[in-house]
């Protein structure tokens, strides 16, 4: 299944006239919560595009602004903690129950690599960058492989330049990027050997590049593309294993093709708080009408109705009536009966920002802490399955990069790890991440509810020991807890452990018969000492 440089250019124009319909809502948000950011109207390319354009004039609040830097260091804390491992793997169902801890061990190897790779490359920086859109509904990172020392390179792809294209199942399959580049660059982008070097004006002209992946469904593999848009021809084709492009759709609904974000449902209130601010200045500035200074000749022809203006008009009698109020109507604007502080509540708690009492102290209680934790995890319910579904995405494409580029070598049977075997069934990923940990918290008070209530029934522990397997759910419920699986001791590791228990107990008790033995012996010995001596002293008498 190969498409040709007319076709995928032909796919692209379909998939960009579908996003236009969309954008209209995104450039709002922008303008309100993200004016800096906003690439919609700066030029295409040249240096033009890199000027700073300051687009704050009709902000009045930075309500909007608060909200998306409170939700990008929301995500990135809770998703994807800044230099923390939060990538794992473990063997599956697929695998038999007594060669799993085996498995895990190597798995474990491979995970503090990719970590330790993930660590030491651009991701944080360029994840902060990708939050920023998701909060509009959509956000979208490429991962390439780079250099030997650095082979992970990931770049967030701004709104502007992709449009995206939906599979039968309802996944993202076709990713669509057009961009200018200077023509001079293009061969170092990509590391392209041209037998043809650009000279004199060739190398500022000004190229559109198209850069797409599809899934070729005959070998279960993503064609990686780049186009010279206007002149349809391919520069670079390579296939991978994995997605290069991955996207994260916020929240959809059936049949919908982009995300809806929390930017998107908090836009209203923004707006309205705005406009309040707006007029509101303006009603504080008019609380200074302008002057009328009566004084010889008639009205000036140019009436000047800004604050604090001095208009002349008449002659003046008296000094008391020298200046007077062109008009003053007496009405005061109280912003409270528009509910100011209840619109930034309702902005914050939607954006998932700290809504809870004493949000401005450091030192939180436990109640609170958790309070917010257990809030979050409620409103991201909808949109867990997609987090997820993102993380796993990006995990794969993290491993396939470094099997590429060498870094996770092969193994003793001169085999490297198989990609394609990460699909929960053979090789599980867990995202160990602070949502999905507090997600396992609330299964591990769920047991230790369980273990409450019958030990309040039973405090002898034995109705405890007769219905739990205490073996099992005990290492179960200290790695929910959050205890590493290296320090959980395994079923033979526990095992052994009772054997040595066992025998150390058997030989203590053996040591201590013998011991009993010993002195009964002795204590034998002596009577029969004290007796011969008893013999001995009637001899003698």
């Amino acid at each position: 299944m190969k498409y040709t440089t007319e076709e995928i250019c032909k796919k692209y124009d379909t998939a960009d006239g579908i996003k236009q319909t969309w954008l209209s809502k995104v450039k709002e948000l922008f303008q309100y919560t993200m004016p800096d950011r906003d690439n919609f109207n700066k030029p295409a390319a040249g240096a033009e595009s890199q000027n700073y354009q300051d687009n704050r004039e009709e902000l009045f609040t930075s309500a909007g602004e608060q909200a998306v830097n409170e939700f990008v260091n929301k995500m990135q804390e809770v998703l994807c903690p800044i230099q923390q491992k939060w990538i794992e793997l473990e063997a599956g169902y697929l695998f038999k129950e007594n060669i799993r801890e085996a498995v895990n061990k190597e798995l474990a190897k491979i995970t503090d690599i990719a970590n330790e790779f993930k660590n030491v490359s651009n991701f944080d920086e360029a994840f902060s960058e990708f939050c920023y859109d998701v909060f509009a509904g959509t956000g979208c990172l490429l991962t390439m492989p780079g250099t030997q020392l650095g082979p992970l390179v990931f770049r967030a792809i701004p709104l502007k330049e992709y449009c995206i294209e939906e599979s039968v199942n309802g996944d993202v399959e076709a990713v669509y990027r057009k961009f200018s580049m200077k023509a001079e660059r293009i061969k170092y982008q990509w590391n392209i050997k041209e037998d043809k070097e650009f000279s004199g004006d060739d190398k500022d002209r000004e190229v559109q590049i198209l850069e797409c992946t599809y899934k070729d469904l005959d070998k279960g593999t993503y064609v990686y593309l780049v186009l010279n848009y206007g002149e349809k021809k391919e520069i670079l084709r390579q296939e991978y294993r994995t997605n290069p492009f991955t996207v994260l759709r916020w929240n959809k609904a059936a049949g919908e093709l982009y995300g809806r974000g929390v930017g998107l449902t908090v836009l209203n209130d923004i707006k309205t708080l705005n406009m309040i601010k707006r007029y509101g200045l303006m009603a504080l500035a008019y609380i200074f009408p302008p002057m009328l200074v009566k004084e010889d000749g008639l009205l000036s022809a140019k009436l000047d109705l800004t604050p604090m203006a001095m208009n002349y008009v008449g002659t003046a009698e008296d000094l008391s009536a020298l200046i007077q109020p062109l008009f003053n109507s007496g009405y005061k604007i109280d912003l409270e009966q528009y509910r100011t502080l209840e619109l930034q509540q309702d902005i914050k708690r939607n954006t998932y920002g700290n809504t809870l009492p004493n949000e401005g102290s450091k030192n939180l209680t436990a109640t609170e802490v958790n309070a917010r934790l257990n809030e979050l995890r409620n409103n991201l319910g909808s949109v867990f399955g997609r987090l997820i579904r993102f993380q796993t995405d990006l995990v794969r494409r993290i491993i396939d990069i470094l099997i590429i580029t060498g870094i996770l070598a092969e193994n003793e049977s001169g085999q490297s790890f198989d990609i394609t075997k990460i699909d929960n069934l053979t090789y599980r990923i867990k995202i160990n991440s602070p949502i999905s940990r507090q997600l396992k918290l609330a299964e591990a008070q769920d047991i230790i509810g369980v273990v409450q209530i019958f030990s309040g029934m039973d405090p002898s522990g034995a109705m405890l020991s007769r219905i739990i397997k205490k073996d099992d759910a005990l290492p179960y419920l200290a790695e929910l807890l959050g205890m590493p699986a290296r320090f959980i001791y395994t079923k033979e590791e526990t095992a052994q452990i009772d054997q040595q228990q066992a025998m150390a107990a058997q030989a203590q008790q053996e040591a201590a018969v013998q011991a009993d033995i010993g002195a009964a012996n002795a204590k034998a010995l002596g009577k029969a000492g004290a007796n011969i001596m008893e013999l001995a002293a009637e001899r003698q008498q």
